[in-house]
């Protein structure tokens, strides 16, 4: 199917909202996909205040909507990448076009929020709402904790306008070398459980902190302050794996750290310890083992 053929309904109610938002549309014709039912043949869709209103294939037409004949084409969800470098990395081999990465304090950044770089006007939004994606994450890469990643609708507007929910979760690494100081994988969740044990204390002695009453904590005050919502469960911690092992040092973490949750993706470590996920009945959000392809995964976690 080619992208000539596709529409996506969140896109097209976006796309109408911004054209004419007081306008009623109908799509007649289209063979639709709904989430949980089967496809709808000849369905149509309407659209009214730049909001989808009806979706079946014996809906009424209101008598002032604009009919647009989609015969022959499928009408789907908006779909959802959850991990991108949309709009902060515009080409991956030129370091100035890079904005998802920041140095941070010891390769710790929880403090970064990527989509402060965010570009509305990149170049790569419009072939990606070509193939039906209307939501993404924009993830920042790179060090320990690479800092505060955001879901980002597909539209056109500023910034604000795109930024559906910030912080969408604190991102981190469970891997060797990512951390100064650190040669193994066993360091790097030393330091990890360092840093939220000392997010723990400085929310729990604030004052005492700024008046300097408190032991030197792992990082600096911005970093403790972004990672003071993940300790108290407000923001999810999403780790980046490279081997099924580390799923298990994820789940050795969530509970440590009374985290809700874990979902496993598609991949044999992660069916490999499905049970262990699925059991993990006091955790939320996702647990995604790397692809067979040596892609990293993600596991996120919230207290």
């Amino acid at each position: 199917m080619t992208p000539a053929i596709r529409v996506s309904l969140a896109l097209l109610s976006t796309l109408v909202a911004g054209a004419a938002s007081a306008q009623t549309i109908a799509l007649t014709g289209a063979k639709v996909f709904p989430v949980s039912q089967p496809p709808i043949d000849n369905a149509t869709v309407v659209i009214a205040g730049g909001k989808i209103t009806a979706v079946g294939a014996n809906v009424p037409i209101p008598s002032n909507a604009e009919r647009i004949d989609a015969g022959g084409k499928w009408i789907t969800l908006g779909l959802i990448d959850p991990v991108t470098v949309l709009g902060v990395i515009e080409i991956g081999a030129v370091p100035q076009a890079n904005d998802a990465r920041a140095k941070g304090d010891r390769s710790v950044a929880s403090a970064f929020r990527v989509w402060d770089a965010l570009n509305p006007t990149s170049m790569l939004w419009a072939p990606t709402r070509n193939e039906g994606v209307t939501t993404v994450g924009v993830v920042p890469q790179g060090g320990l904790i690479a800092g505060q990643a955001a879901v980002v609708d597909l539209v056109n507007g500023t910034r604000n306008d795109m930024l559906r929910r910030k912080p969408a979760a604190v991102v981190a690494q469970l891997r060797s070398g990512v951390a100064p100081d650190t040669s193994s994988r066993g360091e790097v969740l030393l330091r990890l459980r360092e840093l939220l044990e000392d997010a723990k204390a400085y929310a729990a002695h604030r004052q005492a902190y700024e008046a300097a009453h408190t032991r030197t904590f792992a990082t600096t005050r911005p970093n403790l302050d972004a990672l003071v919502p993940v300790v108290r469960g407000q923001v999810p911690l999403m780790l980046s794996v490279d081997r099924a092992a580390d799923i298990d040092a994820a789940l050795d973490l969530a509970r440590e750290q009374h985290c809700r949750g874990a979902r496993a993706g598609d991949h044999r470590g992660a069916r490999q310890h499905s049970g262990q996920l699925r059991d993990a009945r006091r955790t939320s959000g996702e647990c995604r083992a790397p692809a067979s392809g040596g892609r990293r995964g993600r596991a996120v976690f919230r207290r």
